[in-house]
């Protein structure tokens, strides 16, 4: 494969989408190499949606690999990813180009062939190995190598389109009526897209047989998830929950847990190892918290294999 400009004869050469899964007719997207930066880029209609960032030298000594890496796909290596990336530049053509690096005991022979998927991934058709999920470019998030830009103002990071089976509901659980845009050019990109810059929209679909898409409006509306999946599936908007949110929340349902046991119970039986019964207290978190002055420094008496150990005041006693 080879992808660049031949500067005599003004030819380019690069790979072009397909428009579908089951249409071979070009597509939006395009795979090329732009000589100034020295980077493989994916566009949308001129516009940039992904860059594989800077061509490098790689050294893996265990390997006794010396080739060239770029910064937003995966590292050469001796079992899935064994390319050797070249860039040449000679005056007369600026290109890139790749072949596999053989080895006796190679899993994938040396046939080759990079493809820009329908959906902008960019795989091997020979063995299946994937170069780069494009696809999860957007605009908005922070995949390696995915361009950024401008948002609509009701849009955030946060916010992402999640494929689900069920369907939408107005508030009295009746179906709303969808909006359709029959365009036989419109590709799922082009639905999410427009979706996106909506406000108004809450989720997506294409329409059957690639003829166009289908959006659901008003902020009232809730979906209603089928789990087995057997209803048909769209796309819904929904809040990603971050790692720092997940933990906040369970460390929240814990405390609220806590909060709201009953007070402390005098005998609570527990089988240890030996099977002699143990009896333990149940104290509230809350008469915890007054009991050691929130944990204040000044009643802690050191430190235990459980950990903090604190002296506290109970009631009743001197």
């Amino acid at each position: 494969m080879k992808l660049g400009v031949n500067h005599r004869t003004g030819r380019n050469w690069h790979l072009t989408s397909r428009f579908g899964e089951d249409n071979p007719a070009s597509g939006a997207f395009t795979l090329e190499w732009d000589p100034g930066t020295r980077m493989l880029i994916v566009r949308r209609r001129g516009l940039i949606y992904w860059t594989s960032g800077n061509l490098k030298d790689y050294t893996n000594q265990s390997l006794r690999l010396n080739v060239k890496e770029f910064e937003n796909i995966p590292k050469p290596d001796f079992e899935d990813f064994n390319y050797n990336l070249t860039n040449v530049s000679n005056g007369v053509e600026d290109h890139f180009r790749y072949s596999r690096i053989t080895y006796p005991t190679a899993i994938h022979g040396p046939l080759s062939g990079w493809q820009l998927s329908y959906n902008w991934d960019i795989f091997d058709t020979y063995n299946g190995t994937m170069i780069a999920k494009v696809s999860l470019c957007h605009g908005y998030n922070i995949y390696k190598g995915c361009e950024s830009w401008e948002q609509p103002i009701c849009r955030n990071h946060n916010e992402i389109f999640v494929l689900k089976s069920g369907h939408f509901a107005n508030g009295n659980g009746s179906e709303p009526i969808a909006e359709s845009v029959d365009d036989y050019n419109l590709t799922e990109k082009d639905c999410r897209e427009k979706c996106w810059k909506d406000c108004e929209c809450v989720g997506f679909a294409r329409v059957s047989h690639e003829c166009g898409c289908t959006f659901w409006k008003e902020k009232i509306l809730t979906f209603v998830q089928n789990y087995d999946g057997s209803k048909p599936k769209q796309f819904v908007l929904v809040l990603k929950a971050s790692e720092s949110s997940t933990k906040s929340k369970k460390k929240k349902e814990e405390l609220r847990e806590l909060m709201t046991l009953e007070g402390y119970t005098e005998t609570h039986p527990v089988e240890s190892d030996r099977g002699q019964g143990h009896h333990l207290r149940l104290f509230m978190y809350s008469s915890i918290l007054r009991a050691t002055g929130n944990f204040s420094s000044t009643n802690k008496l050191g430190e235990g294999g459980f950990g903090p150990v604190y002296k506290v005041q109970l009631r009743g006693s001197s």
